[in-house]
C-alpha cells in the first residue's frame, strides 16, 4: 500500500506531455470504461511505479556515471601524483647530477688550482734559478770584462811605460847627440884656437923672419954703402973730380937705407898687422856667425825640443783626461747598470708580490663564490625539500579530501578536471628554459640570482645559446662575459 502523502496528485489527462516517458497519453474511452476510483488509483499507481523505476534506474545510472567519473578523477589523479612523483623524482636525479656537477667542478677546479699552484711554483722556482743563472752570467761577464779592462789598463800602462822609456831613450839620444855636439864644438874651438895660436905663432915666425930678412938687408945695404963710400974714397984719392956733385954721406944713406928698411918694415908689419886684423876680424866674424848659427840652432832645437815638450804634455794630459772620462764613463756605466739591476730587482719583488696578491685574493673570490654557490645551494635544497615536503602533505590532503567528497558526492556528475601541466619553474630553480631567463625579473623566475641568469640554463642549452661550454665561458674575461650576456639578454 502507497501512502498517501508519497502518492503525487494526479495530473488531468488533458496536461500530461503526450511525449513523456510514461508512454501513450490515456484516451478518454478507457477511463470512462474503468470505475472512476479504482482506474484513477491503478492508472496512478502504474503511473507511480514506472516513474519510481525510471527514477532508480536514472538514480543507478547517475551513481555509475559518478562512480567512473570519480573513478577516472582519481585515475588522473593518481596519474598526476605520479607524473609529479616522476617528475619530483627527475628533479631530484637532476639535482643530484647537477650536485655531482658541481661537485666534480669544484674538485677540478681545486685540482686546477692545486695545479696551477704548483704550476705557479715551478715557474717561479725555475724564474728564481733563471735569475739565478743570469746574475751568475753576469757576474762572470762582469767579471770578463773586468779582467778585460784590467788587461786594457795594464796594457795600457805597458805601452805608456815603453813610450815613456822610448821618450826617455830619445831624451837620452839627444842628450848624448847634444853632449858629443860640444864636445865636438869645444874640440872645434879648441882646434880653432890651437890654429890661431898656429897662425899667430906662423905671423910672429913670419914677422921675425921679416925683421931678419929686413936686418940683413939692412946690413947687406949698410956694407954696400960702406963699400961703396969706400970705393968713393979711394977713387976721390986717385983723382980729384972736377965738379963733383954733392953725394950725402954713407951715414945719411945708411940712415936712409935704415928709414927706408924701418918704413918698409913698418907698412910690412902694418900691412901684415892688418891683414891679421882683417883675418882675426873675419875669423871673429865667422865665430859669431857659426855661434849666432849654433845659437839659432840650438834655438831652433830648445823650440822644436820645447815644442816636443808640449806635444807630450798635451798628450799626456790628454790620455789622462781620456783615460779619466773613461774611467768616469765606465763607473757611469757600472752606477746605471746596478741601478737597472736594483730597479729591475725592485720590479721583480713588487711583481712577484702583486702576483702573488693577486692570485690570494683571486683564490680568496673563488673560495668566496664557491661558499657562496654552496650556500646558495644548500638555500635551494631545503627550500626546494620544504616545497616537496609541503606539496607531498598538500598531495596527501587534497586526496584525501577528494576521496572523502567522493565518497558523498552530490547526484550531478563530475566534470574530471585536466591534470595541471608543471610550469618549468616548479620544477626546481637550478635549470629553466631561456625564454624564461631572458624574460624581465618582474615575470620571469622570481627565486633566481638575476647576476647570474646564465648559470640557470642546463649545459646543452648554455651550449646552444652561447656557443661555448661553461668552462670556456668562465675562462673568459669579466667584459667579455658582460658582453655575451648583453648580446644574449642576459645581463
Amino acid at each position: 500500500v502507497v501512502p498517501t502523502a508519497a502518492i503525487p496528485v494526479a495530473m488531468p489527462p488533458a496536461e500530461r506531455t503526450p511525449h513523456g516517458s510514461l508512454g501513450a497519453p490515456i484516451s478518454a474511452s478507457y477511463c470512462s470504461s474503468l470505475s472512476d476510483e479504482q482506474a484513477a488509483l491503478e492508472q496512478e499507481r502504474k503511473w507511480q511505479e514506472k516513474v519510481e523505476a525510471d527514477a532508480a534506474r536514472r538514480k543507478a545510472d547517475k551513481e555509475e556515471r559518478q562512480r567512473a567519473a570519480e573513478q577516472e578523477r582519481i585515475d588522473a589523479e593518481v596519474e598526476y601524483l605520479k607524473g609529479v612523483h616522476e617528475k619530483w623524482q627527475e628533479l631530484d636525479e637532476a639535482k643530484r647530477k647537477d650536485w655531482e656537477r658541481r661537485q666534480r667542478d669544484a674538485e677540478e677546479r681545486t685540482h686546477k688550482l692545486k695545479q696551477e699552484e704548483a704550476l705557479s711554483k715551478a715557474k717561479e722556482a725555475e724564474r728564481l734559478e733563471r735569475q739565478q743563472r743570469l746574475q751568475e752570467a753576469r757576474e762572470q761577464l762582469l767579471s770578463e770584462e773586468k779582467k778585460k779592462l784590467e788587461a786594457a789598463r795594464r796594457q795600457r800602462r805597458e805601452e805608456e811605460e815603453r813610450k815613456e822609456r822610448l821618450r826617455e831613450e830619445q831624451e837620452a839620444e839627444q842628450a848624448a847627440k847634444e853632449a858629443k855636439r860640444k864636445e865636438e864644438e869645444h874640440r872645434r874651438r879648441k882646434e880653432l884656437a890651437l890654429a890661431r895660436q898656429e897662425q899667430e905663432r906662423q905671423n910672429q915666425e913670419q914677422l921675425a923672419e921679416q925683421e931678419r930678412q929686413d936686418r940683413e938687408f939692412a946690413e947687406k945695404m949698410a956694407a954696400r954703402a960702406a963699400r961703396r963710400k969706400q970705393e968713393m974714397l979711394e977713387s976721390q984719392s986717385e983723382e980729384v973730380p972736377e965738379a963733383a956733385p954733392v953725394h950725402s954721406t954713407p951715414e945719411e944713406e945708411a940712415e936712409e937705407a935704415r928709414a927706408k928698411v924701418e918704413a918698409r918694415r913698418k907698412a910690412d908689419a902694418e900691412a901684415a898687422e892688418a891683414k891679421r886684423l882683417a883675418v882675426e876680424a873675419k875669423r871673429r866674424a865667422d865665430e859669431e856667425k857659426a855661434e849666432e848659427r849654433e845659437r839659432q840652432k840650438r834655438q831652433q832645437e830648445e823650440a822644436v825640443k820645447e815644442v816636443e815638450r808640449e806635444k807630450i804634455r798635451a798628450f799626456r794630459e790628454e790620455r789622462e783626461k781620456e783615460q779619466q772620462a773613461r774611467e768616469a764613463e765606465e763607473q757611469r756605466a757600472e752606477d746605471e747598470r746596478q741601478r737597472k739591476e736594483q730597479e729591475w730587482a725592485e720590479k721583480q719583488a713588487q711583481r712577484r708580490a702583486s702576483a702573488v696578491e693577486i692570485r690570494l685574493k683571486q683564490e680568496e673570490e673563488k673560495a668566496h663564490q664557491l661558499e657562496k654557490k654552496r650556500k646558495e645551494q644548500e638555500e635551494w635544497l631545503l627550500k626546494a625539500e620544504k616545497v616537496k615536503v609541503e606539496r607531498e602533505k598538500s598531495a596527501e590532503d587534497e586526496l584525501k579530501r577528494k576521496q572523502e567528497a567522493s565518497a558523498t558526492a552530490a547526484a550531478t556528475p563530475a566534470v574530471p578536471k585536466e591534470a595541471p601541466k608543471l610550469l618549468p619553474r616548479e620544477q626546481g630553480p637550478c635549470v629553466y628554459t631561456y625564454a624564461e631567463l631572458k624574460t624581465p625579473s618582474r615575470i620571469g623566475p622570481a627565486h633566481i640570482d638575476v647576476t647570474r641568469r646564465e648559470d640557470f640554463l642546463s649545459d646543452a642549452e648554455f651550449e646552444t645559446v652561447f656557443h661555448m661550454s661553461r668552462a670556456e665561458f668562465a675562462a673568459l674575461p669579466p667584459f667579455k662575459k658582460q658582453q655575451q650576456k648583453k648580446e644574449k639578454k642576459l645581463f
